[in-house]
C-alpha cells in the first residue's frame, strides 16, 4: 500500500474517532467539566484506578478485534472481510479507548 493510501485511511479513522469521542459518546458518558468522569466514577465503585477501569473496558474492543481477525483470516469469512464499516467500527473503538487511557495517565502527571 502506498503512503498516500495509508494517510487516507489514517485520516478516515481519526475523523471517525473524533466524532465518536466528541459528538456521540461524550454526551452519554462524560461531562464538559470532566470528559473522563465515567472512568473515575467506575473507579470509585470498583476500587480500581481509572486507568485500569478504562483498560478493562478497552479489552472488550480488543477481544472483538481478535474475533474479527479470526473470522477473516482463519475462517475465511468473506461477508465479514468485505464489511468495511464493521472493521472501521472495531478499530476506531479501540483507538478511542487508547486515547482516553493516554489522557487519564497524562492527567496524573
Amino acid at each position: 500500500m502506498k503512503l498516500q493510501e495509508v494517510k487516507k485511511h489514517y485520516r478516515t479513522l481519526m475523523d471517525i474517532v473524533e466524532s465518536k469521542m466528541f459528538d456521540h459518546k461524550n454526551k452519554e458518558y462524560a461531562s464538559e467539566e470532566d470528559a473522563l468522569s465515567n472512568f473515575k466514577d467506575a473507579s470509585f465503585l470498583t476500587g480500581y484506578e481509572p486507568e485500569l477501569v478504562a483498560w478493562l473496558y478497552a479489552t472488550k474492543h480488543y477481544t472483538s478485534i481478535v474475533d474479527l481477525m479470526k473470522k477473516i483470516f482463519i475462517d475465511n469469512n468473506e461477508k465479514i472481510s468485505n464489511s468495511h464499516d464493521l472493521i472501521k467500527e472495531k478499530f476506531t473503538d479501540m483507538i478511542a479507548y487508547l486515547v482516553l487511557i493516554y489522557c487519564l495517565i497524562y492527567e496524573k502527571r
